[in-house]
């Protein structure tokens, strides 16, 4: 029997915590051409979700940052992945990311992104410290986005009390999903 949050959201007519299973698919490229190519083909799959992973946009170099060129790229995503809920993530090196970033970059492409209004959800390790959570949570509140506050165990499986105290952390740290 599947889990289900007791009070699903509903974007783009697709329910996130309801009966239903969802599969999402990740878009993980470095140019906005090949981001936007892969996105046409992934679409091709008809996922609920499309995660979309900044940390192998390029380049990603604090002085080449364009939060022009990442907007427009959010929002010519978002118009491909129509009908599906476009996910955001910058995963650090030590979280399961590509590589490592400063934190001041990974928190300026991530609010850059929302602020367009396009992602439904942002992703964010639960891990994070607290004050970047903060921000990236009241971001997300205030155009409409998602928080989901998530939590990876490269080496085995958690037992459930362990899952249940992260999802109380989770709820605690303001977490949507």
């Amino acid at each position: 029997m599947k889990l289900q949050n007791k009070y699903p959201y509903h974007m783009n007519g697709i329910s996130v915590g309801g009966k239903k299973y969802l599969s999402c698919i990740m878009v993980k490229e470095g140019t906005q051409a090949a981001i936007l190519t892969s996105a046409k083909e992934v679409m091709a799959w008809s996922p609920e979700i499309v995660e979309w992973r900044l940390d192998y946009v390029n380049p990603m170099e604090d002085n080449d940052f364009s939060e022009a060129l990442l907007c427009e790229t959010t929002e010519k995503l978002a118009e491909i992945v129509k009908g599906s809920i476009l996910l955001v993530t910058f995963r650090i090196k030590e979280q399961g990311g590509l590589r490592s970033f400063q934190r001041d970059l990974r928190l300026r492409m991530v609010k850059a992104c929302i602020r367009t209004g396009k992602v439904g959800i942002v992703d964010v390790e639960i891990d994070s410290d607290a004050e970047y959570i903060r921000q990236i949570r009241e971001e997300a509140h205030q155009h409409g986005t998602k928080l989901l506050l998530s939590f990876h165990d490269w080496e085995r499986v958690p037992d459930n009390e362990f899952m249940i105290a992260k999802v109380r952390e989770a709820i605690e740290k303001g977490a949507d999903i």
